[in-house]
């Protein structure tokens, strides 16, 4: 297993980040904590591909959020194989007005084929 993070991410606008990934793997989970203000409005989604396939998604869902609120990732693809050329997409959709929270992954060599 390896662990990425923590990372620091700004979620109140749709973004994109691109994660290297150095050996091949699969994500297979991911936790959030909201760490900036709380979420407002609508609900955050964070959508985990390889910029193909949909790997899953956290959502941070806004009714009753507080910081230190954890959310863990709901799996949709479990093959979908990460390297040093297909990176991890990370996508955040929603607009609310969470400032940033605190994302680790958790990836496995041991799931991949390669």
């Amino acid at each position: 297993m390896m662990i990425l993070g923590p990372m620091i991410i700004t979620v109140s606008t749709n973004e994109v980040w691109y994660v290297p990934v150095p050996i091949t793997c699969q994500l297979v989970d991911a936790y959030t904590t909201i760490s900036v203000t709380t979420v407002t409005v609508v609900d955050e989604v964070l959508t985990f591909s390889d910029a193909s396939t949909t790997i899953g998604t956290i959502t941070i869902a806004f009714s009753g959020a507080a910081e230190g609120d954890v959310d863990r990732l709901s799996l949709s693809d479990l093959t979908v194989e990460l390297n040093i050329s297909t990176p991890l997409k990370i996508e955040a959709a929603g607009t609310s007005t969470v400032g940033a929270v605190s994302l680790i992954m958790v990836l496995d060599p041991y799931h991949s084929t390669g």
